[in-house]
C-alpha cells in the first residue's frame, strides 16, 4: 500500500494537485472498502499521517518562491495570518 501511495505522490509525474487529490481519493476509498472489516485503526493512523506529510511536501515543493510559500501556508492554514512574518523569510 505504501509503495503505491508513494507512486501517486511523487513530485516527477507531472500531475497537478487537483489530479492527485482524485487518485488518491480514490485509491484509498477502494483500499478501505476492501479492508473495511479487519481493525485496522492503528494502520490507518500511521498511514494517515505519514500521507499527510508526503502531500505537504509535494505542495512544499512545487512553490519554488519564498513569498508563494508563506502565501500557500496561510492559504492553508499552517501559518497564522495574524502573525507576523518572521525576519528569516524574507530576502
Amino acid at each position: 500500500m505504501k509503495s503505491r501511495l508513494k507512486e501517486l505522490t511523487s513530485r516527477s509525474n507531472g500531475w497537478g494537485y487537483e489530479k492527485r487529490k482524485q487518485k488518491l481519493r480514490d485509491y484509498m476509498r477502494g483500499w478501505v472498502g476492501y479492508y473495511h472489516l479487519a481493525n485496522m485503526k492503528r494502520l490507518c493512523q500511521e498511514t494517515d499521517d505519514w500521507l499527510k506529510r508526503r502531500i505537504r511536501m509535494c505542495i512544499w515543493k512545487s512553490c519554488k518562491k519564498v513569498k508563494k510559500r508563506i502565501a500557500n501556508l496561510k492559504k492553508c492554514g499552517a501559518l497564522d495570518i495574524e502573525q507576523k512574518t518572521p525576519h528569516r523569510y524574507h530576502r
